[in-house]
């Protein structure tokens, strides 16, 4: 969620604009001209270095003295589902994001004094007891191997991880599987700006297959 000086920035902008060519722009809002603005309030909040509660709560939009002039509009279409005409996908698409909105609005277990158990559905899990990486991959990368050339393959998938410790070990694992001679390739982190200053160097490991 953007802090609510993003908004309250073009808005006094705005006015002293059209001050200009029109006197009362500076008693509306964004001086009378209409601002569509798009925001996830399920988004995390603003992060406030070192803020107190208070404070990242204050710096919310929520807390903007524009926010009394906001007019709020809630999508009910969910584009998705528009993408497909396989029903039944639909159908597994809508629970999901009916499960998730839920949880959310807090609605999953109904009245509750804020600690609930929540149970994921068992279509939602992956059996990782013996390899929680390698079931991540071959969940995500069906055919892995056997598409490792196509790179349309690789455009609608994706694995997102919490840490780049995960993220490093993904790696490690899908260029394990990869066969081919292993090639380092070596690359500066900063401008170079003379000899002297080539001391920074990274390495990156490609798989040349």
């Amino acid at each position: 969620m953007a802090h609510k000086f993003c908004f309250e920035a073009p808005d006094k902008c705005l006015k002293d604009i059209l001050k200009f060519s029109n006197l009362l722009a500076t008693n509306l809002p964004s001086g009378g001209k209409v601002v569509v603005l798009g925001e996830d309030f399920r988004q995390i909040l603003p992060v406030i270095p070192g803020g107190s509660s208070k404070k990242i709560v204050f710096a919310t939009i929520n807390s903007s003295y524009t926010w009394d002039n906001c007019q709020f509009l809630t999508l009910i279409r969910n584009m998705r589902l528009m993408a497909t005409n396989n029903m039944a996908s639909n159908s597994d698409i809508q629970d999901f994001v009916d499960w998730i909105i839920s949880i959310s609005d807090e609605t999953f277990a109904g009245v509750n004094e804020g600690s609930v158990n929540i149970k994921i559905p068992a279509n939602l899990l992956l059996d990782g007891s013996d390899n929680l990486i390698k079931s991540t991959v071959d969940s995500t990368f069906m055919n892995f191997l056997n598409n490792v050339n196509n790179s349309l393959y690789f455009r609608y998938w994706a694995i997102l991880a919490l840490t780049l410790t995960v993220v490093e070990e993904i790696n490690k694992y899908m260029l394990s599987m990869i066969l081919g001679e292993e090639v380092v390739y070596l690359s500066f982190d900063n401008v170079v700006k003379d000899d002297r200053d080539m001391i920074h160097l990274m390495t990156y490991t490609f798989q040349i297959f």
